[in-house]
């Protein structure tokens, strides 16, 4: 995520950027996920965990940060496995922060409030994306009238 976070320093030259480690370790190779793929991560303690995990992460950003009165002047960004655990986090209203912006992302399966109110979402997602279908992305921006799907 950081050098998405230094091709926007020109552009945000005020702006402080975080990227919390996800929770789990990719095995094998390098790197952190957010959650397994191992075929079981939409049940419902699997759900708890990656949620409270989300919290966690981003709970001690924010005290770090000294954010947690400004949580207007935050945006999530998130690409793949982050695409799907920040906008479950800003869909029902569990975390209304300034923006977020997904990258090949989508939105599990929780209830999504469409009333307008909350955190403004865009989603972004390529044609040929071969991991996750570009219609996730979509599905997700029709559950609620917040989230908007850009396909390129």
């Amino acid at each position: 995520m950081m050098p998405i976070a230094w091709s926007w320093k020109t552009s945000l030259p005020a702006a402080r950027f975080a990227t919390p480690a996800a929770s789990f370790r990719k095995v094998p190779g390098p790197g952190h996920l957010w959650f397994q793929v191992d075929g079981n991560q939409l049940r419902p303690d699997r759900l708890a965990e990656i949620r409270n995990a989300f919290d966690r992460a981003f709970d001690q950003i924010f005290r770090r940060e000294r954010f947690e009165e400004a949580l207007d002047r935050v945006a999530f960004v998130g690409v793949s496995q982050g695409a799907i655990v920040a906008p479950d986090a800003v869909a029902p209203s569990r975390w209304i922060v300034g923006a977020l912006i997904g990258y090949s992302g989508l939105l599990l399966l929780i209830p999504v409030s469409s009333d307008g109110r909350g955190t403004p979402v865009l989603l972004v997602h390529g044609q040929n994306d071969r991991t996750i279908p570009p219609f996730a992305s979509t599905l997700a921006a029709s559950q609620s009238k917040r989230l908007v799907s850009i396909l390129i």
